[in-house]
């Protein structure tokens, strides 16, 4: 390693731990950090017209998952 140098490793675990220590209830930096039975859960949603999506990882577990929604009401009849 050359002198003056970080390891990526340390800046990526600095970054994980600030984007996911919540600062506004369970909010923080664009993520939602809550306990879920007991479980640390990081989310994620978002929605546009006619469309709903939802994030989450339970990093304890290694598990993500994801859900999508396409609202068809929402559609022009054709």
């Amino acid at each position: 390693m050359e002198r003056g140098t970080v390891p990526r490793q340390a800046i990526d675990t600095c970054i994980s731990a600030q984007m996911t220590a919540p600062f506004k209830g369970d909010y923080a930096c664009g993520l939602y950090v809550k306990r879920v039975n007991g479980h640390l859960m990081i989310e994620h949603d978002g929605n546009n017209i006619g469309f709903n999506s939802d994030m989450a990882y339970y990093p304890k577990r290694g598990l993500p998952l994801s859900f999508w929604q396409i609202l068809m009401a929402l559609l022009p009849a054709r």
